[in-house]
């Protein structure tokens, strides 16, 4: 070769190395940068799949100067314990938005493509991660409404935030739905599946608690009124999702069920959870009881309740058809037990008073705050045989924290008469002020005259004495069975004294003056 041809020949390579060198520089850059590094070498990777291929590629090309803002494709040999997959490439672009995605792979049993990444702001695997990748899996919809949750679920990365997060819920997730206000189209209904918690990793899914728990269910069908129910009410657990009816297509804010006044779940929310598990029988009796548990918000004891019959025992008659005694198998309710949820009770086999009341239809309240002046009431119930209603109420009496005498008279009124209501009044009024033994001598009683005998005239009444009742007589006469003493628990009677004792009778002839012998 002579020299002509050798300087052609290194002008040619010379040339040649040139224009290698020349692609090779990026025109942006005018330096080999990371696009002209990534691109040189498509060819030795493929996902299998041209869509995959050309995502990556793009992060690649875009990428000139800042490596870890690109993506890659990861041989699945590189990972152990890769559980998080995406169903479409669209929700890959969702989710580089949120977090740090460093590349996709792909099972190669499965032939499931995934996503490895981790959150931006937590640099792990929180559960707006776990929220964004089921993103697919679910809608409601009404794109407002999907918006409206999601961001609901990217807002919360930590574990103890969950309980802020909302979700949609199918409605056939939900059972004994019942409409509780008309006004506003409220609901109270069993979740099935209880609020989420915590991820679980080794299941892939939500860890829930509370299944089978009472929620409430309110129509909302403007998303601003759902926002603001949401803002409104930013407490843990306070709202948990939205629903849609499949029936009405009203959306429906998922609440807890707590009670408007307190705030929190009162005594009144734990008793209108088991109105569906109890009834009297008759609807005026079923209201009454409830509407007095509706109102112990933070008392449970002031709440009345229906007593299965056979929960007391050892019934014994004391007035004949109206009055019995009773031992309470179970006790009254204290306080709810949060733990077993259940309510918690207190003195188990106590001696309880069962008394008859005729027409559930009338005056039961009357009936019930007779009793309840003196008495604490624990509840109704019904004999199943003779189909009578029946209070149970404590017997000890309220001012005296013991069995009093006022309880003995006033099982006793219906027994006897005057014949004048002033009178029968007067009389009761004076047994009812008498709790103790010491205050029985202040007790008046209705006396049969057959049960005086030797009655003698001996005076007029005089004008010193009462002047203004020249006419009234005295009389002096024996009393067969003598005064009142003490109750006698074993005959259930009055014991008494001075049998066959004299007294002094005086007439008077208008009723309505007994109270001048007060």
């Amino acid at each position: 070769m002579d020299f002509i041809q050798i300087i052609d020949a290194f002008f040619f390579i010379l040339i040649i190395i040139i224009y290698t060198k020349s692609n090779e520089i990026c025109i942006k850059c005018n330096k080999i940068c990371f696009e002209k590094r990534f691109k040189q070498k498509f060819k030795n990777w493929t996902s299998g799949n041209n869509d995959i291929d050309k995502f990556i590629q793009n992060t690649q090309l875009l990428t000139h100067n800042d490596a870890e803002k690109v993506l890659e494709w990861i041989p699945y040999d590189k990972f152990n314990n890769i559980n998080l997959n995406i169903s479409n490439i669209s929700e890959l672009n969702e989710t580089i938005g949120f977090y740090k995605v460093y590349g996709i792979t792909q099972n190669p049993e499965t032939e499931k493509y995934m996503v490895v990444l981790t959150c931006k702001q937590c640099n792990n695997i929180c559960n707006t991660v776990h929220f964004q990748l089921n993103f697919g899996n679910w809608t409601s919809g009404n794109n407002d409404i999907n918006r409206f949750i999601r961001d609901t679920q990217l807002l919360f990365h930590e574990t103890n935030q969950i309980s802020y997060v909302l979700e949609w819920i199918p409605f056939d997730r939900f059972y004994d739905i019942k409409h509780i206000i008309a006004k506003g189209e409220v609901y109270i209904a069993n979740w099935i599946d209880g609020y989420m918690n915590k991820w679980n990793n080794e299941n892939q899914n939500w860890e829930r608690k509370n299944q089978n728990m009472f929620v409430i269910l309110k129509n909302s069908n403007n998303l601003e009124i759902l926002k603001l129910e949401y803002i409104g009410t930013f407490e843990p657990h306070r709202v948990y999702g939205v629903t849609q009816n499949p029936v009405t297509k009203d959306y429906m804010m998922i609440q807890k069920d707590i009670c408007e006044k307190c705030s929190y779940i009162c005594n009144a929310i734990h008793f209108q959870r088991n109105f569906k598990i109890w009834t009297s029988g008759n609807n005026n009796v079923d209201k009454f009881i409830q509407n007095t548990q509706l109102l112990a918000h933070n008392d449970a004891e002031k709440a009345l309740e229906w007593i299965p019959y056979d929960k007391v025992r050892d019934i014994k008659c004391i007035v004949k058809d109206e009055i019995y005694k009773a031992d309470w198998i179970d006790g009254y309710i204290n306080k709810w037990d949060d733990e077993n949820q259940m309510w918690k009770r207190k003195n188990h086999d106590m001696i309880v008073i069962l008394r008859r009341f005729n027409s559930p239809e009338n005056n039961l309240l009357k009936f019930i705050n007779e009793i309840a002046k003196y008495h604490r009431v624990y509840g109704i119930t019904q004999d199943p045989k003779t189909k009578h209603y029946m209070v149970i109420f404590s017997k000890i009496c309220k001012k005296h924290n013991d069995m009093c005498n006022a309880l003995y008279f006033q099982q006793n009124f219906k027994n006897w008469t005057s014949g004048n209501n002033d009178i029968d009044e007067f009389i009761q009024i004076t047994q009812l002020l008498s709790h103790n033994t010491y205050q029985i001598s202040k007790a008046l009683e209705w006396i049969p005259y057959d049960r005086f005998y030797n009655i003698k005239c001996t005076a007029k009444v005089c004008g010193d004495l009462h002047p203004q009742n020249f006419t009234d007589k005295l009389y002096r006469a024996n009393w067969i069975d003598g005064y009142m003493n003490k109750w006698d628990d074993e005959n259930q009677n009055w014991k008494r004294k001075n049998q066959d004792m004299i007294i002094i009778l005086k007439s008077f002839n208008s009723p309505e003056n007994v109270y001048r012998f007060s």
